[in-house]
């Protein structure tokens, strides 16, 4: 049934159809300086020859494009990438990855930046939680890298037996385990085995107000924040 919506649960996100208009981005648009030249296709190309498989969105780009689908991405940010991740890996899939390779390649992830909106950060309110901000300041501290868990893998601590799959780790919450082993059938017996886990690099930034931003006479206001993968070590004091 081509008129089934598939929606997130509490949001507008319509999974096939939001997932439809941004493969049509990846496929379609074109910066003026560069007509008839698809410029995300070029970009994953790119990527994939440098072996750096993080695809910079221009948000302004895709607010030119479809504006519609960039208020979407503002306003349902841990929604919507990972719908533009899926998308941008089967683009590559399909369109890209020379005939006869393999296909277990380190997936794209796509990373946004250049909203329309900068805000201070003083004006920072309940109302942008869970929400796509992007916000000016100078980074004062860095924490050690942290590993952080994306997948998990358990075994059975009775006959060794693990699920077929890794359990992906979402907002932070590790999905549970099937309650009863697939090879002995005992309940309760998955262990996490954290060798085996894959994990990402994370460190905690704090960032302060840039001296221009500040009131005559006020304290600077201060933000912490966690940056991952590539993001690490990129930010630095200064």
């Amino acid at each position: 049934d081509h008129d089934q919506r598939t929606l997130v649960w509490g949001t507008t996100v319509e999974v096939r159809e939001d997932g439809a208009r941004f493969k049509r981005f990846l496929e379609f648009f074109e910066l003026p300086s560069r007509p008839d030249v698809a410029h995300y296709h070029r970009a994953l190309v790119e990527c994939f020859e440098r072996e750096n498989y993080q695809l910079d969105l221009d948000c302004q780009h895709l607010d030119a494009y479809d504006p519609a689908l960039y208020k979407k991405l503002v306003a349902y940010p841990q929604e919507m990438i990972p719908i533009f991740d899926v998308v941008a890996n089967e683009h590559f899939v399909e369109r890209i990855l020379p005939d006869g390779e393999d296909e277990e390649f380190q997936r794209f992830q796509v990373r946004t930046y250049n909203l329309q909106e900068t805000k201070p950060m003083r004006d920072l309110n309940p109302s942008d939680i869970d929400k796509l901000v992007a916000v000016r300041g100078m980074v004062t501290r860095c924490s050690a890298i942290i590993p952080d868990l994306k997948m998990a893998f358990f075994k059975c601590s009775s006959c060794g037996a693990s699920p077929p799959e890794m359990t992906y780790v979402d907002r932070g919450r590790v999905n549970e385990p099937p309650m009863k082993c697939p090879g002995c059938d005992a309940l309760g017996t998955a262990t996490l085995i954290h060798n085996r886990c894959i994990f990402a690099n994370k460190q905690q930034v704090k960032m302060q107000e840039t001296p221009d931003a500040i009131p005559e006479g006020e304290t600077p206001n201060t933000v912490s924040m966690c940056v991952f993968d590539s993001l690490v070590d990129e930010a630095k004091p200064g």
